[in-house]
């Protein structure tokens, strides 16, 4: 069978080494063949399109605070960027199921159609809540968009209709559903502890709807009934279970404080949205070079825990840098400290990357690469609700003590929670210190970012070394 757009990404496993590498390949054809020219027209491609897909991510990073500002709702804006991580939670192992069975050109272009659809309705609607909603629609592209018409198209495809059909049933969606129910729950709780308390009947609800999802999700995990599984419990016990707690921890402290940047110099400097959007370039920078490095050092000794550990530790090191250096008053090229920052955590998810693929058992290796990146996603979503929530707390009570002796400081407190804008309206005493109580409470990100990376030492420690041939 020749390659085509409907070969799975990941082949079956080979019963032995020839076969491992034929495997995706024809039968006659040599197994150099498999790689062809480095950089042909069709990888440039791929590679200018995977940037344009970031693209969108860059944007709410960049203007999530001045839209949730316009819509008198700034201390939501962190939703924006959690419902875009959720919605991966739930299409990442959607989208490989529809890839392998529909091939991947249709699915990736229905995506793009709903992506489209979820900005248009954000461009005209008005609320935070619906926006997020569309967040949400824009990353989660194409579970009912495949129509008959399409599915008629592939009827001559290899792999019988029913085939496929029984394939798309058996999917995990009970486990997709709770898992989605279990996380976005947790996050509600965590941003509402600060308003209500914990009798409140509200929360006590949302923490009994999630321990129950919680508690089916495991259920469901552990019996199959004919599904496969979206995270099964016997492959977490395994090491993959250390590479995806160590990703959570790794992604969820380096996204949370890179979607904190760009506040940061709205907040403290009084930049606006474009300027403050390019200082985000240079942690977007260092991970990328921090991938190539990684990938030359693995090459050349492919001792992956070494460098997962020595990347980490540099990290937590340079994050103490960024806790003492932002929190005083600092021009544009301060945020140049952000560079190392992001190399290193490029480097450790790398790292972690490589040796996840050496450990994990062939035979369910496609299922431990998407418990790899959920458990990203999943990270992300913790990781900036628990620093915008802790932030915006931190920030409301030293502008308490720091504005207690203007008139009406109680209207302006909650005008500038609602509103960052609101700040560039207020008399130039007042300004700076908004400005200085922003400041004296941004040590909350750093700091939660080092106790993050902190406790990923352990699973990073645990995993064994294994050497590539």
């Amino acid at each position: 069978m020749s390659t085509n757009e409907t070969t799975p990404l990941l082949g079956k496993p080979a019963s032995d080494l020839t076969e491992h590498l034929l495997d995706g390949c024809a039968n006659n054809e040599p197994p150099a063949a498999q790689t062809g020219k480095r950089f042909t027209l069709w990888q440039i491609a791929a590679f200018f399109g995977i940037m344009l897909a970031r693209a969108d991510t860059s944007l709410v990073w960049a203007t999530h605070e001045t839209v949730a500002s316009h819509f008198d709702s700034l201390d939501n804006s962190s939703w924006m960027m959690t419902s875009f991580a959720i919605g991966c939670c739930v299409t990442y192992p959607l989208y490989g199921r529809f890839s392998d069975d529909y091939g991947r050109l249709r699915p990736l272009i229905a995506g793009y159609v709903l992506f489209c659809i979820g900005v248009t309705l954000w461009s005209f609607l008005g609320q935070v809540p619906i926006a997020t909603t569309c967040c949400i629609i824009m990353t989660r592209g194409l579970r009912n968009f495949l129509s008959e018409a399409d599915r008629d198209k592939y009827s001559q495809m290899e792999e019988p209709q029913d085939e496929r059909q029984k394939r798309l049933l058996s999917f995990d969606y009970p486990g997709a559903v709770t898992l989605a129910i279990w996380v976005t729950s947790f996050l509600v709780v965590i941003d509402l502890q600060a308003e209500l308390s914990w009798t409140d009947p509200l929360l006590l609800s949302l923490i009994i709807i999630g321990m129950i999802s919680f508690l089916l999700f495991l259920v469901l995990e552990t019996y199959s009934g004919g599904r496969e599984l979206l995270i099964p419990l016997s492959l977490v016990k395994t090491e993959v279970g250390a590479f995806c707690l160590g990703q959570l921890l790794l992604v969820g402290s380096c996204q949370g404080f890179v979607s904190q940047i760009v506040p940061y110099f709205i907040n403290s400097r009084g930049s606006s949205d474009a300027e403050a959007g390019w200082l985000i370039v240079p942690v977007s920078i260092g991970n990328a070079v921090g991938s190539l490095v990684a990938g030359r050092v693995l090459k050349g000794s492919g001792s992956y825990k070494k460098l997962s550990l020595t990347s980490l530790f540099l990290s937590i090191a340079i994050t103490i840098v960024i806790l003492v250096q932002w929190s005083y008053p600092m021009n544009a090229l301060g945020s140049l400290t952000s560079f190392p920052f992001g190399l290193f955590a490029g480097m450790a998810t790398s790292a972690q990357f490589f040796g996840l693929y050496l450990c994990a058992p062939k035979q369910q290796m496609t299922t431990a690469i998407g418990m790899y990146y959920m458990s990203q996603q999943i990270g992300i979503a913790v990781g900036i609700t628990i620093m915008s929530t802790l932030l915006n707390g931190q920030f409301e009570k030293n502008l308490q003590i720091l504005l207690a002796s203007i008139p009406g400081f109680e209207k302006i407190i909650d005008s500038i929670m609602s509103d960052s804008s609101i700040v560039e309206q207020l008399s130039e005493q007042v300004r700076l210190l908004v400005r200085q109580s922003y400041l004296s409470s941004f040590w909350v990100v750093p700091a939660i970012a080092i106790l993050s990376q902190a406790i990923a030492i352990w699973p990073l420690s645990a995993t064994t070394e294994k050497y590539s041939d």
